[in-house]
């Protein structure tokens, strides 16, 4: 069993169909919910959910690294091997253990069929007519680099979170929107300072600041950029990583909790060892 990793990833049996091609009973565990997915998925089947996921990283622009997927057999068919089948059933399980781990995929559409339903979700209307509304009140340095604070508000759904990000992460949102011929849609993205370092500057801090949150404020009301496929995943994963964010933090608070338990106890033990001498 894998115990790092938020899922857990089982293909514990195997069977041949009719036309002698083996399916791979796959389970897919949240370890924190406990919710499950169960499928049945051929060899080929996977590797048809790899190629797409690589086509989506290079679409949007993800800085990921899929694992890399599991080779056919150059010799004979694994399928009239059992010792290859069961080879490949240990390197399929690992191949999602290691999918599962990267948080940036998991918002996709080709994931949601294999992750266990949890935590939130966003479904965005046909009809929204209020869109998401963005502010942007604070920013830190964190080794020398500038990370805004992003609130986001659907205010139709009257949910909010708040997504931690780079300029350079916004930036790669804003080409990827001119790459689906949505520049008609915007307004002028914020430029990089031709001299000097913005983050050197306070008063160049403020003015980006102020212009990002413009930017998203307009881009995320106009109903064709919201209905994007990639728009509809970038919301998403904005959310799940404050879910995730939360969720490290409760884990931490409770772990505190313990030891803090644990050394309390110790310490009674102590003065009863004591007491005893």
């Amino acid at each position: 069993m894998h115990s790092n990793n938020t899922y857990e990833s089982k293909i514990s049996i195997y069977r041949r169909d009719k036309n002698n091609k083996i399916i791979y009973y796959l389970l897919i565990i949240n370890r924190i919910t406990g919710a499950v997915n169960s499928m049945r998925k051929s060899y080929s089947d996977m590797r048809d959910l790899h190629v797409k996921l690589e086509k989506k990283v290079k679409e949007y622009r993800l800085d990921v690294y899929l694992p890399i997927f599991p080779g056919r057999s150059l010799i004979n068919k694994t399928n009239k091997d059992e010792q290859k089948i069961i080879n490949r059933k240990i390197e399929l399980q690992q191949y999602f253990y290691d999918l599962l781990k990267i948080n940036k995929i998991q918002s996709l559409d080709l994931m949601k069929e294999i992750i266990p339903k949890f935590g939130i979700t966003l479904q965005i209307a046909n009809n929204q007519e209020e869109g998401i509304h963005v502010v942007i009140d604070r920013y830190t340095y964190i080794y020398q680099a500038i990370y805004f604070y992003c609130t986001f508000r659907d205010l139709q759904n009257n949910e909010q979170w708040i997504y931690k990000t780079r300029y350079s992460a916004l930036k790669t949102f804003h080409q990827t929107l001119l790459d689906n011929k949505l520049k008609k849609y915007l307004i002028e993205f914020p430029s990089r300072k031709i001299f000097g370092i913005t983050s050197e500057n306070p008063d160049s801090v403020e003015k980006r600041r102020q212009k990002l949150e413009s930017y998203l404020n307009h881009a995320l009301q106009q109903e064709n950029i919201l209905q994007t496929e990639f728009v509809k995943y970038f919301i998403q994963d904005t959310k799940n990583q404050y879910y995730l964010f939360q969720q490290k933090g409760h884990d931490e608070k409770i772990k505190i909790r313990n030891d803090q338990k644990t050394s309390y106890s110790n310490v009674q033990l102590s003065q009863v060892v004591k007491i005893s001498h």
